[in-house]
């Protein structure tokens, strides 16, 4: 709709009708001088199927100016890839509804993002491949890392999950195994239960997780 309206600045969607909408996927992309955005906030988007690559390279919208999008329902939503990929200006994650999203893969890629906040993502969603990808002020996860994804049994790709994230200075300490001298193995349940994908049963993919972490130590 907006696709590639470099000089936009400000949109005004007040008396316009959402309600038929099936696809919202580039709407403002790569609109990098998009600052305010009006009248979304009562938006229906019940029957939204793709967001994918929405606010894509919006790099001067903030979360405050995205503060709309916890209001949206996305009941039918199954995509949204991409969707703040390269916004900068994004520096948390943001509490959007996706109880049907699949495909999650670059969401926050290359975005401003410098903590992951637990228990926000969807439990249906299959791919979330590159999805910090490149986020290069991402410092932490949070304390208890199986909130990242919780109990998600459909979750199959995590490939390059945070590939990029330079700053991303953690522990990996989550070995529950210790082998004693006599033999015998010790399980620390502290570390077998914080683990990433500790809930997540059927991920089949999950190469080059964290490809060029140099922060990270072990």
């Amino acid at each position: 709709m907006f696709y590639r309206c470099s000089s936009l600045i400000t949109v005004d969607f007040n008396n316009i009708d959402t309600t038929n909408v099936t696809s919202m996927k580039d709407m403002f992309y790569f609109d990098g001088d998009l600052k305010t955005i009006k009248g979304l906030e009562n938006a229906d988007t019940s029957n939204v199927i793709s967001m994918n690559g929405m606010f894509q390279e919006c790099s001067t919208l903030t979360n405050s100016d995205l503060s709309f999008l916890t209001k949206w329902s996305n009941s039918k939503c199954t995509d949204m890839a991409s969707m703040f990929e390269g916004a900068t200006g994004i520096t948390s994650m943001i509490n959007i509804k996706m109880p049907n999203v699949e495909n999650a893969s670059f969401m926050y890629a290359s975005t401003g993002l410098t903590s992951i906040t637990g228990n926000l993502l969807g439990q249906k969603i299959q791919n979330a491949s590159c999805m910090f990808f490149g986020c290069s002020s991402l410092t932490a996860l949070p304390s208890d890392y199986r909130t990242i994804f919780g109990n998600n049994s459909a979750l199959t790709n995590v490939s390059s999950l945070f590939s990029g994230c330079t700053k991303l200075a953690i522990k990996l300490d989550n070995d529950p195994l210790s082998y004693n001298q006599d033999g015998t193995i010790t399980i620390n349940d502290t570390k077998r239960n914080n683990q990433i994908l500790r809930n997540c049963p059927n991920v089949t993919n999950a190469s080059h997780i964290f490809e060029s972490c140099t922060a990270i130590t072990d």
